[in-house]
Formats: structure tokens, C-alpha cells, sequence
């Protein structure tokens, strides 16, 4: 157990260092969080309550992109539950997918516009799934949040 969440500070250190490094639009609290908070708040792609194992395969099949998931879940974390914080979520996960794809494939490099198109694909795939499908949970993030406040 002690191994596995030394593996998990270890990959959300790298996640928000990446997020930092790339210059990514973040909630305004952000940077309020320690590398030990926000290892406890970064999961991965997928909600809390799904399983572990999905989550990891999720986390696997965007690898090019997790900083992604490590801003959405301080989005979450931070959640106010209205509709102008939730629109700000999804605005963060379009402008931020365009960064990491410019960063991974910028558009100079023609012979890798095959796996820009893939994770460009991926990327509004998510967004979209985000869009239509993650709204509840936000709520009920926003609701957690104004328990801890």
C-alpha cells in the first residue's frame, strides 16, 4: 500500500508540474494546493465512484493528456455548483486541450498529424462526455466543497 501511494504522489507531482510548465488555464485556487493536496485531489480521468481499475484504464488510454484530468479535478474540488463554474470547467478543458496538443504535436511536425488528429479526437471526446454527462457530479462537488469551507 505504501509502495502504491508513493507511485500515485509521485504521478500527481509530475501532473502538476506539467499543468505549471505548460502554463495551463487553472481554477483561480490552484495554486492554493500543496503537491500533497493535490495528490489527494487528482484521481485520473473518472469520477470518484468509479472503479479504481476503470479509472486506470481511462488514465491509460489519455496518457498524452493527463494534465487534463489533474485541472478538472481541481475544478471539482474547488466546485461552486453554478452554472458560470461549471462552464468555466469546460472552457478550461477546450483551451487546455488545445495547449497539450500544440505542446505533443505541434502542427510543424506533418508526420505526426496522425496523433494529433487521434488525440484531438480524444480530447473532444471527452470534453463532450464532460459536457453531457458530468454535471451531477459537479453539484455534488460544489455541495462537499461548502461542507469544508
Amino acid at each position: 500500500m505504501q509502495a502504491q501511494n508513493t507511485a500515485h504522489f509521485a504521478e500527481a507531482a509530475a501532473v502538476r508540474a506539467e499543468i505549471l510548465r505548460l502554463g495551463l488555464a487553472v481554477h483561480p485556487r490552484f495554486r492554493e494546493l500543496s503537491d500533497e493536496q493535490f495528490a489527494q485531489v487528482y484521481n485520473g480521468i473518472g469520477p470518484d465512484d468509479w472503479p479504481a481499475a476503470v479509472r486506470d484504464a481511462m488514465t491509460f488510454v489519455y496518457r498524452e493528456c493527463k494534465p487534463l484530468p489533474g485541472v478538472h479535478d481541481v475544478d471539482f474540488y474547488f466546485s461552486d455548483g453554478s452554472d458560470a463554474g461549471f462552464a468555466a470547467t469546460l472552457e478550461r478543458w477546450r483551451i487546455n486541450g488545445g495547449a497539450i496538443l500544440a505542446d505533443r504535436y505541434p502542427l510543424w511536425q506533418v508526420w505526426r498529424w496522425k496523433s494529433r488528429a487521434l488525440a484531438w479526437a480524444k480530447i473532444r471526446a471527452a470534453y463532450r462526455a464532460l459536457q453531457l454527462f458530468s454535471r451531477p457530479w459537479y453539484d455534488a462537488a460544489g455541495r462537499l466543497a461548502a461542507s469544508r469551507a
